[in-house]
């Protein structure tokens, strides 16, 4: 909570607005949102993927976009906008548990076929079969079908789109319901969704057609007088993001040992962290496992 409570954004709000009531609900909000990410996870059971730092990380990278306040050139946010850029982090990652947590049934370390599977199990080994070489190597080394299992879950639930299920989300903002509401159409479930959707899209955020769903500026109802950028927001979000290290977007070289990375053996998420961080703060890429 206190990541989003006390987050630099809240300083780039313009000196004429009183962000302390959206200060307050943000607060409850990311409290009420850590309570069900719990919840997920205690549903989801042993996934070696599982990140608790990437939603804090997420909003490290977001203030370290914004920089220091700049008296010449200020962002003048409105406190909806702060808002809304520091709960889309946690936001992002308590929708992507529950996700999980609900398809997870899949049995996702089970990398054989499973006769007279469910749908969802038959889509989950249609898709395991475009990763040949990740499914050899866990039959080779059993201890590798956790990590490799759990890894090609989290791809498969991003090639279905259920990062930003449109339920998923609509449930979720009624299960926070007041501190929600308390914000009015700050946090209105199509906002919500659409920036969910753009968190992972990357540079084809740019794309005329996807871009021009977010509004350039809106009035919004809200405690005071609200306005929302959310192409500006946007932009920020999605870059954000690809520089927060989520270790779910790993690439198959960290999951399986590339000589990029020069892993001697099947990568452990911990260790898999260790060498992207020291690959975006331009260290040694040798990193052993």
């Amino acid at each position: 909570m206190r990541a989003a409570v006390g987050s630099a954004a809240w300083e780039h709000v313009r000196t004429s607005s009183d962000v302390a009531f959206f200060r307050r609900q943000v607060g409850l909000i990311v409290e009420a949102l850590a309570g069900l990410s719990d919840e997920a996870e205690r549903t989801l059971g042993p996934d070696p993927w599982r990140d608790p730092e990437v939603a804090v990380r997420f909003v490290e990278r977001i203030e370290w976009l914004l920089d220091d306040v700049d008296d010449q050139a200020p962002l003048d946010l409105y406190p909806a906008e702060a808002a809304l850029l520091v709960l889309i982090p946690f936001f992002y990652r308590t929708h992507a548990l529950r996700m999980a947590a609900q398809y997870s049934v899949v049995d996702p370390t089970q990398l054989t076929r499973i006769p007279d599977a469910d749908a969802d199990r038959r889509s989950y080994e249609a898709f395991t079969q475009g990763h040949d070489m990740l499914i050899k190597r866990a039959l080779l080394r059993p201890e590798a079908a956790a990590p490799i299992g759990w890894w090609l879950f989290h791809r498969w639930m991003m090639s279905r789109g259920d990062h930003a299920s449109q339920d998923g989300a609509r449930e979720l903002l009624e299960l926070i319901h007041e501190p929600a509401q308390a914000l009015g159409e700050t946090l209105s479930a199509p906002r919500v969704i659409r920036f969910l959707h753009g968190v992972r899209r990357g540079p084809d955020v740019c794309n005329p057609e996807f871009l021009d769903l977010f509004l350039a500026d809106e009035r919004v109802r809200a405690t005071g007088h609200q306005r929302i950028r959310e192409q500006r927001l946007l932009l920020l979000v999605t870059l954000a993001y690809g520089a927060c290290l989520d270790l779910t977007s790993s690439s198959p070289v960290l999951v399986m040992g590339g000589a990029s990375f020069r892993l001697r053996s099947i990568a452990a998420p911990a260790a898999a962290m260790s060498c992207r961080l020291a690959s975006a703060g331009g260290s040694s890429t040798e990193c052993s496992v």
